[in-house]
């Protein structure tokens, strides 16, 4: 039986001295397959500990970019994470490094945090705080409440139950109950719910694609005759139900209630969007321009495919 000394030593010339499986071989007066073989057992008994590290961004490329966006949006913060060519993997990427950067970021003071929906905003409730708890955070939805079960990405309760248990904090039982059931409450309730959310610490929120990508989720929203303007109207995404075209001009529908107004929206102090993707570049530019975010939190592949569309 080899030894763990003769282990490390094979390892040390290997990943250390950079010798080749080769060299190594020829040292030991065995095969580059016994070698191998020497690696993969390091690696079992523990002497060999491999670890992956992510693409990392550049000091001169974050800083390139935050004045870029401070110029060309007038963005307060831009915060940039690794990202790749793969859609799908720069999500995943994306949400882990957004939720890593909320949470460090701010500490376990009292803060009212409001809430958007969406697939960005359900995968970001999914990722678990490993590190001390945000005890003293609550949670409020801040649009429309959507009473639709079958979707993961627009379940409040859900969505609510996800972030207080992986991230800390709670969830006021009492402001949902006077969401669901605002239609019979009388004013002094309403002037309650507006009361919660205008005393918003931090918003966070995805940015929503263009309507017509994905109209059956939002067209509860408008009449039959908005519907048919709003096919027309060009508009590249929206944020917590206030849709926008590319010039940030905003377009509000009329069946939209009991939700964050637009003063309060751009009244909080903290309005974190989170997006990326080639599908979503229109939808950042937008949103910059209606001055509806503070920190963007991106990729670097989106950010540069942003600057390449204005050039």
């Amino acid at each position: 039986m080899i030894s763990d000394e003769k282990l490390f030593d094979v390892a040390v010339d290997y990943y250390i001295k950079k010798k080749t499986q080769k060299e190594i071989a020829l040292e030991y007066q065995v095969s580059h397959v016994q070698i191998s073989k020497y690696l993969k057992l390091a690696e079992q008994r523990g002497i060999i500990s491999i670890s992956i590290n992510p693409p990392h961004v550049t000091k001169e490329d974050l800083q390139w970019y935050q004045i870029m966006f401070k110029e060309l949006f007038g963005l307060e913060n831009l915060v940039l994470s690794p990202g790749t060519d793969n859609t799908e993997k720069s999500h995943a990427l994306l949400v882990n490094f957004a939720a890593k950067y909320i949470l460090e970021t701010y500490e376990n003071n009292v803060l009212n945090i409001g809430l958007g929906l969406g697939r960005t905003m359900h995968d970001l409730c999914t990722f678990h705080n490993e590190k001390a708890l945000k005890t003293k955070w609550t949670y409020y939805p801040v649009c429309t409440t959507i009473h639709n079960k079958s979707s993961q990405y627009f379940d409040y309760e859900q969505l609510l139950h996800m972030i207080s248990k992986n991230w800390g904090g709670e969830y006021s039982s009492k402001f949902n109950n006077m969401l669901y059931f605002s239609d019979s409450m009388d004013a002094n309730f309403k002037q309650q719910i507006c009361n919660y959310l205008g005393k918003l610490d931090i918003l966070i929120t995805g940015i929503g694609s263009a309507f017509t990508l994905h109209p059956a989720t939002r067209e509860m929203f408008f009449s039959k005759e908005e519907q048919r303007d709003v096919l027309t109207a060009n508009l590249v995404g929206d944020m917590i139900n206030f849709f926008f075209d590319i010039d940030g001009n905003i377009y509000i529908p009329h069946n939209i209630k009991n939700q964050l107004t637009l003063d309060q929206f751009r009244a909080t102090p903290l309005r974190i969007a989170v997006a990326s993707g080639f599908h979503k570049v229109e939808s950042i530019i937008g949103a910059l321009r209606a001055n509806l975010v503070h920190t963007l939190i991106t990729d670097t592949q989106t950010a540069k495919h942003v600057i390449d569309y204005l050039k």
